[in-house]
């Protein structure tokens, strides 16, 4: 909702102080991807390579959440991926979409297998534990070679 991305907008507002780059709006820093915002100091769709490197163990985002946490009724904020701050609703998540999911597929929860790598308390992907299996990775590389083994 509008009310719903001013909320977003203001928290974006209030981190700009405490970030360590300047935001290049040609990277895409804020993104609008419809059931979630995402924010992402370096961008979006900066170089892999810079991404990469901005903050691998997730620090700075942690430290940004502190230095200025967000407060909403009906939103939460979740780190997500290698850069990136996700905004979305506190109950229309991963996990509820992947049960709705697999109701709608009817398939049986013992096999699907989720891979994710934000498989941590307060990331982007915590809220599929629980819900079915899930394998934590690091990236592309790391899930492919994981899925390869549990193929085989």
């Amino acid at each position: 909702s509008e009310a719903h991305q001013a909320e977003i907008m203001a928290h974006i507002e209030a981190l700009r102080p405490h970030l360590d780059v300047e935001l290049k709006d040609e990277w895409n820093p804020i993104e609008n991807r419809g059931s979630q915002i995402t924010f992402s100091p370096i961008g979006n769709t900066a170089p892999v390579d810079e991404k990469m490197k901005y903050d691998p163990d997730r620090r700075k985002r942690d430290k940004l959440m502190e230095q200025a946490p967000f407060v909403s009724e009906e939103l939460v904020v979740k780190i997500g991926g290698s850069t990136s701050l996700d905004y979305i609703h506190k109950d229309r998540h991963k996990g509820t979409n992947v049960q709705k999911l697999i109701d709608l597929m009817g398939w049986e929860k013992a096999e699907c297998v989720y891979f994710g790598d934000g498989l941590y308390p307060g990331g982007n992907d915590e809220a599929v534990i629980g819900v079915i299996e899930t394998v934590p990775v690091t990236d592309h590389l790391d899930t492919y070679a994981k899925l390869q083994a549990m193929l085989s």
